[in-house]
C-alpha cells in the first residue's frame, strides 16, 4: 500500500510539475500530458481494485463526480483553462480517496480530512493562489510602487516589455485621452487591448501596471505536494479558527 502511494506522489509531482513548466514558458499544456498521467493513475486505481482492494465503486463515482466538476468549473469560466480542468479530471482518478500513508515510520498527512485526495489539491491551490495579492502588496511596498489598488493585483514594467510578456496592461487612456486603470482587464478584447497600448505608446506612456497571467498549474502543483505532507490546510484552518479546534 505504502509502494502505491509512493508512487501516486511522484507520478502526480511529476505530470504537474511537468505541466507548470509548459504552463510557465508557453501557457499551453498538450492533451498528451493529461492522458498519459490518466493512464498511469488507471492503472493503480486497478491494482487498488484488484489487488489491495481499497478503491471499489465508491471511488469510481467519486472520480467521475471530480470530473464533472471539473467541467463545470471550466464551463463557467472559474478554472482559467481547459488544462487546469483536465489536470483536475487526472487527479480525480488518481486520487479518488483520502490520502493516508507513510514514510519512514512517520504518518503522512499530518493534518488528516475527510475529503478525496482531488479535493484537498484542488482547495490547497486555492489557498495558495489566494496569497498572491499579499505577495504582490510586499513586492510593491519593497520598490516603493505604491498605488491602491493595483499594488494588490499587480506591478509596474516598461510599456514595451509589457507587450511581449504574460500579462494584461491595467493602464488604459480612453478615447477622451483620460488616464485610468482597469482592474480586470482579461475583459477586454484584443482590438480594444492593441488599441490601448497604441494610445499609451502616443501618449508617451514608458511604465505601465500590469496584472501578471499567474497559471494556476503552479498553485495546483504546490497544493499537491502540501497534501501529501501537510494535509488538508483549508480544513485545518476552518478547525482551528472557526471552531477553535484542530481536526
Amino acid at each position: 500500500m505504502e509502494t502505491l502511494d509512493l508512487l501516486r506522489l511522484v507520478i502526480g509531482s511529476g505530470f504537474l510539475l511537468h505541466a507548470s513548466i509548459l504552463d510557465l514558458r508557453t501557457r499551453r499544456v498538450p492533451n498528451g500530458v493529461w492522458i498519459a498521467m490518466a493512464s498511469c493513475a488507471g492503472l493503480l486505481f486497478v491494482v487498488d481494485v484488484g489487488v489491495t482492494h481499497r478503491y471499489g465503486w465508491l471511488q469510481l463515482a467519486v472520480a467521475a463526480a471530480i470530473a464533472g466538476l471539473a467541467y463545470v468549473l471550466w464551463f463557467f469560466h472559474l478554472l482559467a483553462g481547459g488544462a487546469d480542468a483536465k489536470a483536475l479530471m487526472a487527479l480525480g482518478l488518481l486520487l479518488p480517496g483520502s490520502i493516508d500513508w507513510a514514510w519512514a515510520g512517520r504518518d503522512l498527512p499530518l493534518w488528516g480530512s475527510p475529503m478525496p485526495g482531488a479535493l484537498v489539491v484542488l482547495a490547497n491551490g486555492l489557498v495558495l493562489f489566494a496569497v498572491a495579492p499579499f505577495a504582490l502588496f510586499a513586492y510593491n511596498v519593497a520598490r516603493g510602487d505604491l498605488r491602491f489598488p493595483v499594488m494588490f493585483l499587480g506591478y509596474r514594467m516598461p510599456r514595451a516589455e509589457a507587450a511581449a510578456r504574460f500579462v494584461w496592461i491595467v493602464d488604459s487612456i480612453d478615447d477622451a485621452g483620460r488616464h485610468r486603470q482597469l482592474l480586470f482587464p482579461s475583459r477586454t478584447s484584443e482590438q480594444e487591448y492593441a488599441a490601448n497600448l497604441e494610445r499609451l505608446r502616443q501618449a508617451g506612456v514608458d511604465r505601465v501596471w500590469v496584472t501578471p497571467k499567474i497559471p494556476f498549474m503552479l498553485p495546483l502543483l504546490l497544493g499537491f505536494l502540501v497534501a501529501f505532507v501537510l494535509g488538508d490546510v483549508l480544513f485545518h484552518l476552518v478547525g482551528r479558527i472557526a471552531l477553535g479546534r484542530e481536526f
